[in-house]
């Protein structure tokens, strides 16, 4: 699994289309010492936000596709960002410093071919 086996709550589960796609979603203390890593001082972003996908029939992990996330701030503005593939789950650093209800939007295009897509709120308290 590498990274320290990725700490984190986890946000939102549901299996969409075939595939079961787990959102965690931790601050970047956790992450920096889960890949016992300094924490960079001029680091902007908050938290990372992890998704891992998997054939909800077999739990094979898939590894191979583009994940793109736009997180909808409190204030409305927003912020989105293509997620890297990192050792078996897709990764992105995301500046939630304001206390409040974030929206989740997810996009993925697995190997398959098959555009999908998951919603969920995120409360910082």
């Amino acid at each position: 699994m590498g990274h320290g086996g990725h700490q984190g709550d986890v946000a939102h589960e549901e299996v969409v289309d075939g595939v079961k796609a787990v959102f965690k979603v931790m601050s970047m203390k956790e992450h920096m010492k889960a890949m016992k890593m300094e924490m960079p001082k001029e680091l902007k972003e908050t938290h990372h936000i992890a998704v891992e996908f998997k054939d909800a029939k077999t739990g094979k992990a898939l590894t191979e596709g583009e994940v793109k996330v736009k997180v909808q701030n409190p204030d409305k503005s927003d912020q989105t960002k293509d997620l890297m593939g990192m050792q078996g789950h897709f990764g992105a650093d995301f500046d939630l410093s304001k206390k409040g209800k974030y929206g989740v939007m997810s996009k993925f295009l697995l190997k398959d071919g098959k555009s999908r897509s998951s919603k969920f709120w995120y409360t910082v308290k």
